[in-house]
């Protein structure tokens, strides 16, 4: 399903981008190019999401491995509980993923042949935005609102994505202020570590086939291996700290798009710049 999806995507978007180059671009293409950016957004938020999620087991066995590690040393440093609150990861994947069936049901009005009673935007959107108010009580009146608009199925449609984008945005940066607060924690404990580990509680002599340092000695050795667990460590720190900054500006750069798709006058021209930058960003173009 995975794959037919993104042969959906690439389609549509090459479809586009044919267009484009022949001058013939008009405002319903690119806003069934925006609905497919959105759904490129959102799979990929509830891909790192999911990644964030799994860092709960790198943390447990690592923290397990050092502790083992220290056993007889364990006054040097321990390993601190990180609470990771899964129950809002999942729920925030969950919202990922009515978010996709929403730009999913939006994808099919951008195809004149179709009216919002062909679709089920109407129940998607507020299946998000009750999902939205569960995570965060505070968004209740922007939720509501929009819940009101849509209930008659007699609402403008480029109006209420822009609403709910527009509170999506607003939760996900609010949210990732958070996963990257743990995200750092994570490392930083694991270094820590890591960097408390005796050189005794380490076999040199095997140690000496894992890396190809010129450098001699049994405790060089072992420092050199420690640094080098460390640095993949930070590797993969600076890559999920890069992608959850990503899948906050992609938020951002939705908003700004479907805020130009309400106004009297569209510029065709800053549209497809913002679904140009959210493609390039995750390298789809």
């Amino acid at each position: 399903m995975k794959i037919l999806n993104f042969i959906f995507i690439v389609t549509a978007t090459l479809t586009v981008s044919l267009l484009m180059s022949c001058g013939s671009v008009t405002e319903k293409t690119l806003e069934l190019d925006l609905a497919n950016t959105g759904i490129l957004v959102t799979d990929i938020t509830g891909d790192t999401y999911n990644t964030i999620k799994d860092l709960d087991d790198f943390y447990d066995y690592n923290g397990k491995y050092i502790s083992i590690l220290l056993k007889e040393n364990d006054s040097l440093f321990k390993m601190p509980e990180i609470k990771n609150d899964k129950e809002n990861i999942n729920k925030i994947i969950e919202l990922s993923n009515l978010m996709r069936k929403v730009y999913r049901e939006y994808n099919i009005l951008a195809d004149k042949a179709f009216t919002i009673e062909d679709t089920d935007l109407s129940g998607k959107i507020i299946a998000a935005t009750e999902l939205l108010t569960s995570l965060d009580s505070t968004f209740k009146k922007q939720t509501d609102d929009i819940k009101s608009s849509v209930d008659s199925h007699k609402y403008d449609v480029k109006t209420a994505m822009y609403s709910l984008i527009s509170v999506v945005n607003d939760f996900i940066e609010k949210d990732i202020k958070i996963r990257e607060w743990y995200v750092n924690e994570v490392f930083t404990q694991y270094r820590k570590g890591l960097e408390a580990v005796p050189t005794s509680a380490f076999d040199p002599i095997k140690i000496a086939g894992m890396i190809n340092e010129p450098v001699r000695g049994d405790e060089i050795l072992i420092e050199v291996y420690k640094l080098q667990l460390i640095d993949n460590a930070k590797k993969r720190q600076n890559e999920l700290e890069q992608r959850l900054s990503e899948v906050k500006i992609s938020y951002e750069i939705l908003e700004a798009a479907q805020a130009e798709l309400i106004k009297k006058v569209v510029s065709k021209e800053q549209l497809q710049k913002h679904i140009k930058e959210i493609e390039r960003m995750f390298g789809t173009n």
